[in-house]
């Protein structure tokens, strides 16, 4: 009898742990958030750019550790991706894309799938992020999973609705995937 309730037990918490949005300590999901715009200036900065996408690649050695700077749009877009030594056992080709013709504060990151031992620090700054009075209490990075938008880590947003200025502060990322701006 004691056989048939430790199973019984064991098959109710496994199916009640993969019910959807269902997690004791999980990453608060985030729902029926916008994705932050970048605005589209009369040079057409943004939208209907002859660049769809935004790119830079770099071969990093998990175990060394190394990093990824980069600046796009005559630096209207810059960042940095830090990885620990020791995040993970491989040496892989990391990309890092933004989706310029989505106009959209957004980043992707490759390849993907790819979950880490140590999480990796992420910054960028856009420098034309269509914001609105207000928008600097309700601004999260989250990851973008489909319809799904779950809270990432960060020390500090950073965000001013006059000038367009946007950006994030050491985001931990713990999974390559898609991430992005949401109010």
């Amino acid at each position: 009898m004691k056989k048939v309730l430790v199973l019984l037990a064991a098959a109710s918490l496994v199916f009640f742990s993969c019910a959807e949005n269902s997690s004791v300590v999980g990453p608060e999901q985030v729902s029926n958030s916008e994705v932050v715009k970048l605005l589209s200036n009369s040079t057409g900065k943004y939208q209907n750019s002859v660049q769809s996408v935004y790119t830079v690649s770099e071969e990093i050695d998990g175990v060394v550790g190394g990093e990824i700077k980069f600046s796009f749009s005559g630096g209207d877009i810059t960042g940095i991706l830090k990885v620990p030594a020791g995040a993970y056992s491989s040496v892989e080709y990391i990309t890092i894309s933004i989706p310029n013709q989505e106009a959209v504060a957004v980043v992707d990151f490759g390849p993907s799938p790819f979950s880490f031992y140590k999480a990796l620090d992420f910054d960028i700054t856009y420098k034309n992020a269509e914001l609105n009075p207000g928008d600097e209490n309700k601004l999260k990075f989250v990851y973008i999973d489909g319809e799904n938008q779950v809270a990432v880590e960060y020390h500090k947003i950073i965000s001013n609705t006059t000038s367009g200025l946007l950006g994030i502060k050491r985001a931990q990322l713990e999974h390559f995937s898609r991430y992005g701006f949401v109010r």
